[in-house]
């Protein structure tokens, strides 16, 4: 493993759709940390799983779902049996995986842990 990250953004989900200017804050984040990390936005059903399957092949040590519960599902199918980590940026409309687990709501706070 690298130590890269990659962050798989659905800008469909709940918070980023309500809220476009989200995208260019994350562009920001990534640009700020271009060295170990890649963001992609999604454009279709089930491609999160497909990035999130490439990432392992391509030796990623993260995979960030930047978006709600289903962009949560579809990175870690991609991920199961790969010792790549997976991470969550909740931005869903609901979030109910990341309040069950107590991950921070606060976007700044769930990219900088």
């Amino acid at each position: 493993m690298n130590g890269r990250t990659l962050l798989v953004f659905n800008p469909a989900s709940g918070h980023n759709r309500r809220h476009p200017t989200f995208a260019k804050s994350l562009s920001d984040f990534a640009r700020r940390h271009s060295s170990s990390v890649t963001l992609v936005a999604t454009t279709a059903a089930r491609q999160a799983t497909e990035l999130s399957c490439s990432a392992v092949i391509d030796g990623y040590s993260c995979v960030a779902a930047i978006g709600g519960d289903g962009t949560v599902n579809e990175v870690a199918q991609g991920l199961i049996g790969s010792a790549v980590a997976l991470g969550l940026v909740p931005c869903g409309s609901g979030n109910g995986l990341a309040r069950h687990l107590g991950i921070s709501l606060n976007t700044d706070r769930a990219l900088a842990d």
